[in-house]
């Protein structure tokens, strides 16, 4: 993350779920971003942010997404979405 992001992932924490309060997502990669050799890899989702709200501009908001394969621990996709999810950006890895 602090490859991708430098001195911004230091104010990104890690997201929980309210409800079930799970800080990851277990998925199958199958969209079409994920590489043909990636694709049906069990793997992680876990999401970061710096949103806090009624402390955080809108268009200050980061989120730092990142798909781990649940078997060998690559990085199958990384990527931020920043506001109100008109600007994603994805990385390589």
């Amino acid at each position: 993350m602090e490859t991708d992001l430098g001195e911004k992932a230091k104010e990104l924490k890690l997201g929980i779920d309210e409800k079930f309060g799970w800080s990851s997502d277990l998925c199958v990669a199958d969209w079409d971003e994920i590489k043909d050799k990636d694709k049906g890899a069990l793997a992680y989702s876990v999401g970061f942010g710096n949103m806090i709200e009624d402390e955080t501009e809108i268009d200050d908001w980061l989120n730092y997404v990142c798909v781990v394969n649940a078997v060998d621990g690559s990085i199958l996709e990384a990527y931020t979405i920043q506001g109100l999810g008109d600007n994603t950006t994805y990385y390589e890895h």
